[in-house]
């Protein structure tokens, strides 16, 4: 009998341990007791829907180390406030996501929103989400690459970014009619975002339902950014192209800003190259106008692009050397000084070649060169790696030079000008062979302006030739 009820005791003292994860006023002080960390884990699930370990890390900001955070989700997994769902052919192994259950969801509402629990039939509209809005129904694949790239970006941005996905901030054509969807948005930044947040990390109108938002932040004035696009490959040229035209349907464009990026390492170029035609196709007079900025490349160079674009406040090349006027004019008087037969020199930044010469775009520099018997004009933008603008500027110019438009020059040449060598090789170029490049990193180098490179297609390979500018 003793041992018998040495084992019932044992019994009910395993059912006990095993039950206090379904004991919820106990959770609730354990997540309290550690607020700093788990509120932000559940805000980042109840924003985003469905992370992994490492995307958690990066988004929730919990200022503690990655390995915390996994022991976090470990905890509030038992306890039944999240739910794990491994997923296969995503990656290279399983990738495992997390998500709210309905008792984190309850905490979320409950604890760190503190509004009303929505019941249909009594509220006229909701001031939170529900389980049904957070439960994910879509493409995983898609899903775990756009998280992965919003992680990626919220690593590298210095200041706050209000953001959300389309559904919680519908771009509303008319009353009833949404016409473009992104993936995500950003939004300009927002004084009255910044104060809430100063006041608490947790009060954040996007965490809001739209309807409720604008009653309880009737004040509040959002102005979307940037779209982000996830390209997963399968849409057609006519499928993107019917994407970008019901962008342009719009009265204004309701974004100014747009990334696209192409997560798949597999046929990589073409793709690229097939997105940008698109985008060229759409938005060439837009782009040329710098009306609306669009980036587009890989994951990497996309959010590398875009975290020091956003920054630096919406001006990216910004405090880079190449961008420098008095650096430039040092390194094209140097060259001077090894021209023998004539003279070159960096036009004034004050006068505005655009009107002057009557071209269809803003030109970055002008650098002339001549001799006694020719004269060259060196047209120069800056580039960065995925930056779509200088390059739809360069093409449009090169055309309209091709066309014999300018006669007051014997010569006149377009260069795109990167930062470095690495970013002008990795970068995406259609098939422009007059089209001259330079990185600033090797004429720094060589302490003059005059190495470049024309790209030239031999036994129907695309090769890159030196020359002297």
């Amino acid at each position: 009998m003793k041992m018998e009820s040495e084992n019932n005791t044992s019994h009910k003292s395993v059912e006990a341990e095993r039950n206090r994860s379904y004991h919820f006023p106990d959770t609730r002080l354990l997540v309290r007791k550690n607020h700093e960390v788990d509120y932000r884990i559940l805000l980042a699930l109840y924003h985003h829907r469905s992370l992994t370990v490492r995307q958690l890390y990066q988004i929730a900001d919990c200022q503690v180390k990655e390995n915390s955070v996994r022991n976090r989700l470990r905890t509030l997994a038992q306890r039944k406030l999240l739910s794990s769902n491994s997923r296969n052919g995503i990656a290279r192994v399983p990738v495992t996501f997390y998500s709210l259950t309905n008792l984190g969801l309850r905490i979320v509402v409950e604890d760190i929103l503190q509004v009303e629990e929505y019941v249909p039939d009594l509220d006229d509209f909701k001031y939170h989400y529900t389980l049904d809005d957070l439960r994910f129904r879509g493409n995983y694949s898609h899903h775990y690459a756009l998280q992965e790239w919003l992680a990626d970006v919220k690593g590298k941005l210095t200041q706050y970014y209000p953001h959300c996905e389309w559904r919680r901030y519908p771009l509303l054509e008319d009353e009833d009619n949404v016409g473009y969807r992104p993936d995500w948005l950003f939004f300009q930044q927002n004084e009255t975002i910044n104060r809430l947040l100063e006041e608490s990390p947790y009060d954040n109108p996007l965490y809001i339902p739209y309807l409720a938002r604008k009653e309880l932040y009737n004040q509040l004035e959002l102005h979307p950014l940037m779209s982000v696009e996830c390209d997963r490959g399968t849409m057609s040229r006519t499928e993107l192209l019917d994407k970008w035209e019901r962008l342009k349907g719009y009265d204004t464009l309701p974004v100014s800003n747009m990334v696209v990026y192409y997560p798949n390492e597999s046929n990589n170029t073409t793709r690229h190259i097939n997105i940008r035609g698109t985008l060229f196709h759409s938005f060439e007079e837009e782009l040329i106008q710098d009306k609306f900025t669009v980036f587009e490349g890989t994951p990497e160079s996309t959010a590398k692009v875009v975290s020091a674009y956003l920054n630096r406040n919406l001006h990216l090349v910004a405090g880079e050397a190449y961008s420098d006027y008095n650096e430039l004019l040092r390194l094209v008087r140097n060259a001077n000084d090894h021209y023998a037969i004539g003279k070159i020199a960096l036009a004034s930044q004050e006068m505005s070649w655009k009107e002057e010469l009557q071209l269809p775009v803003e030109v970055d520099r002008v650098i002339l060169k001549e001799t006694q018997s020719t004269s060259e004009i060196q047209f120069v933008y800056f580039c960065y790696e995925s930056w779509v603008n200088p390059i739809a500027k360069a093409r449009v110019l090169n055309k309209w030079l091709q066309e014999g438009n300018l006669t007051l020059f014997d010569k006149a040449s377009v260069i795109l000008m990167y930062p470095d060598h690495d970013s002008l090789a990795r970068d995406v170029h259609l098939k422009d062979s007059e089209l001259y490049y330079v990185a600033y990193d090797e004429i720094t180098d060589e302490q003059k302006w005059g190495k470049a490179y024309q790209r030239n297609m031999k036994y129907r390979k695309v090769v890159w030739e030196e020359c002297q500018l």
